[in-house]
């Protein structure tokens, strides 16, 4: 039987995981086009054992739902007051502003004062950890914030060979992860909806949204 490989989500949308035979273990990888997919047989070294199905008593729910784009018109107003200082702090970094955009845009929507449950804080969203390794004494401070968040950036897409997708999986889920799942997208759905959103947005300030 041929192995059916199934595109499971594209940059901004979705597509519904279709049924895989009951029990059979099923495999994983993402591509440059942004897509996360699954196939019944490993038929690439890129393919990563996701979950054997037989090993749990009921059918998984779908990884993803329905990923809404990000409404960058709803915020361009917060976006002016920080495009003059993102411009400053992407050019130190060698690092296309309209990426560093898209990440504040989906992590904070702008709000310097944003705080997640987890404990991350600020435009960028920096976890303690991580802004007290790249210098950030007080990450509620939108230029401090700024730059570690576009050093750990420019430091991860270095990591993982300028790929965007895998390095905004990085910053979210950690490097560990990505490595874990052999340079892949890690198959958490907050994860993935993250990579979804930040890119389509990112494609979005460039003038280039993908349909």
């Amino acid at each position: 039987m041929a192995t059916a490989i199934l595109r499971y989500i594209s940059v901004g949308f979705t597509v519904p995981l279709a049924a895989a035979a009951w029990g059979d273990t099923m495999y994983m990888f993402s591509r440059q086009d942004g897509g996360v997919y699954f196939g019944n047989l490993p038929t690439a070294h890129r393919f990563a054992a996701y979950i054997n199905s037989g090993r749990i008593s009921r059918p998984p729910k779908p990884l993803i739902p329905a990923v809404a784009p990000i409404n960058i018109n709803a915020i361009r107003s917060e976006k002016s007051r920080y495009d003059s200082l993102v411009d400053q702090v992407a050019r130190g970094y060698q690092l296309d502003s309209n990426l560093l955009h898209a990440v504040i845009s989906v992590e904070s929507r702008y709000n310097p004062n944003a705080l997640s449950p987890a404990g991350a804080a600020g435009l960028m969203q920096l976890m303690p950890a991580t802004a007290k390794r790249y210098g950030v004494d007080d990450a509620l401070d939108p230029e401090q914030n700024l730059h570690g968040g576009a050093k750990y950036l420019r430091d991860l897409l270095g990591m993982f060979g300028s790929d965007i997708r895998l390095a905004l999986a990085a910053y979210h889920a950690g490097e560990n992860a990505v490595t874990r799942y052999q340079n892949n997208i890690p198959p958490f759905q907050s994860t993935v909806e993250f990579v979804a959103r930040v890119l389509d947005a990112y494609n979005r300030y460039r003038g280039n949204p993908r349909r």
